[in-house]
C-alpha cells in the first residue's frame, strides 16, 4: 500500500508499507504533530532535523514565534513513532521570557 503525505508546501513524502494499516500508521503519525505551542501559537510551524555525534537523527516541528520544538520520538525496539509536546530549550544560565 502506498500513501502520499504533504507535510508542507516544500515537503511531500511517498510512504509505502507492506499493509494498509502500516501505511496509514506512518502517514497519520507524521501529520499529527502537536498543533499548539507552549507560547500559545498555532500557526507557521516548520520542519527541522539534526543529527548528533552518534548519528542519531532528530525530526522536529519548530515554532516560529518562540523557537520551541515538538520532537518525533521512537518507541522502544523501533516499533513505531510518536510526537512529544512542544518544549523550549532554555540554557541553565538564562531565564525563559515566555509564560
Amino acid at each position: 500500500m502506498k500513501a502520499i503525505v504533504k507535510l508542507s508546501p516544500k515537503i511531500e513524502l511517498h510512504i509505502e508499507e507492506a499493509t494498509l494499516k502500516e501505511t496509514l500508521y506512518s502517514a497519520i503519525t507524521l501529520t499529527q504533530y502537536p498543533k499548539q505551542c507552549v507560547c500559545g501559537n498555532r500557526d507557521g510551524f516548520y520542519w527541522t532535523t539534526n543529527k548528533d555525534q552518534d548519528n542519531n537523527i532528530y525530526i522536529n516541528v519548530k515554532c516560529p514565534k518562540c523557537g520551541a520544538r515538538a520532537k518525533l520520538g521512537t518507541l522502544k525496539g523501533d516499533r513505531g513513532h510518536f510526537w512529544r509536546n512542544f518544549e523550549k530549550y532554555v540554557p541553565k544560565d538564562k531565564v525563559d521570557t515566555i509564560t
